[in-house]
């Protein structure tokens, strides 16, 4: 959690605003398997936000209005999140003690820890795990400039809602996707319109978290490109096919030099996301992982999730929100797992109950 900025209401919505749109989850019942009440989403135009960063704060606020007007949820409270390039987070090990004396120790030194002055930004720690019977545990630090998250508060504001909280993504999809009682070490790979993000799980406990500076909107970007088209024409393309990434003839068509700039791109963020992998195994060589669980609106495109799993000894799992929250009447489960990837984070942060 960024910022608690209201005490915690009876109910509220999960609100996750990405870059290429905003979704909304309500759920009713405090149950360990909620029933899904309301669930909504929305495009962004470019320009208008992209990874926590705002472009335009009076379109962005209201887009956020007409999706809540549209979607019927019952309360104007909201959790939301933020990340990417503008969030820090760190993992470090400390003597063990509580969350109060955490905070007070990092400000007391916060050169060693931040990138900003502990006046300037709002600063959360989650105390993790530790080893049994060693007096250590490991803290996740998580900190955000004051103005690039009063500015979200405020365009929240402009849009009718009460802000609650201000959450961090990774945790909010650790709680949609992950069983708590599971003892699997897994990987998150969010595949979002602006960034890749990764985030390797002990059981239900965050261990690591990396984002890589490449998203859907890089291959849209390609497609218009090569193909000559305006941005809703590329993205409309990307959408439609179920080959972008199957080709492999050598005949130098078109299509072809579009598939093989795409492969390329993909390849890089596999060696990206192969990094990543080999330094997390080289510091929990005991605790291998076994399984990468799929989400965001990338993990759709066809073909994508074999090429990133290539040479890895990882079972492939989709993103699937059928296991967490229950479906009422009007809810299909095929749909509830057909747009799970998009609504993990969303499903997250309406499950937020005041921790981490």
């Amino acid at each position: 959690m960024l910022h608690k900025l209201f005490k915690m209401p009876k109910r509220h919505v999960g609100l996750d605003i990405g870059t290429g749109g905003i979704k909304l989850v309500e759920l009713e019942g405090r149950t360990a398997k909620p029933r899904l009440k309301v669930w909504a989403g929305a495009p962004l135009p470019q320009g208008i936000y992209r990874e926590s960063q705002i472009g335009d704060g009076r379109a962005l606020s209201d887009r956020i209005r007409e999706l809540v007007a549209k979607s019927g949820v019952s309360t104007t409270y909201c959790v939301s999140c933020m990340e990417g390039q503008h969030v820090f987070n760190r993992f470090i090990n400390m003597p063990a003690m509580s969350k109060e004396e955490v905070l007070e120790a990092i400000k007391w030194d916060a050169e060693k820890y931040l990138p900003y002055a502990p006046e300037d930004c709002y600063l959360d720690a989650v105390i993790l795990k530790g080893a049994p019977g060693v007096q250590e545990m490991k803290v996740l630090l998580v900190a955000a400039g004051r103005k690039i998250v009063d500015a979200h508060a405020a365009v929240l504001q402009q849009a009718g809602l009460q802000p609650v909280a201000i959450d961090f993504g990774a945790l909010a999809l650790g709680r949609a996707l992950l069983d708590g009682s599971a003892q699997k070490n897994r990987v998150i790979l969010d595949l979002g319109a602006g960034s890749t993000k990764m985030s390797f799980f002990k059981g239900a406990i965050i261990a690591f978290s990396h984002t890589i500076p490449f998203g859907g909107n890089h291959i849209t970007r390609l497609l218009q490109d090569e193909l000559g088209l305006s941005w809703e024409e590329a993205e409309n393309y990307k959408a439609r096919q179920t080959d972008l990434l199957a080709g492999r003839g050598e005949d130098l068509t078109e299509v072809e030099n579009m598939r093989k700039l795409l492969r390329l791109a993909v390849g890089d963020v596999k060696r990206e996301i192969n990094r990543s992998l080999a330094y997390y195994q080289s510091r929990n060589r005991e605790e291998p992982l076994s399984q990468m669980i799929f989400t965001g609106g990338g993990s759709l495109l066809p073909g994508l999730k074999e090429m990133l799993l290539a040479d890895l000894d990882l079972q492939p799992v989709v993103a699937d929100l059928s296991r967490t929250v229950a479906y009422g009447p009007g809810f299909a489960k095929t749909s509830l797992q057909s747009l799970s990837p998009l609504f993990g984070t969303a499903l997250g942060l309406a499950l937020w109950e005041g921790k981490a």
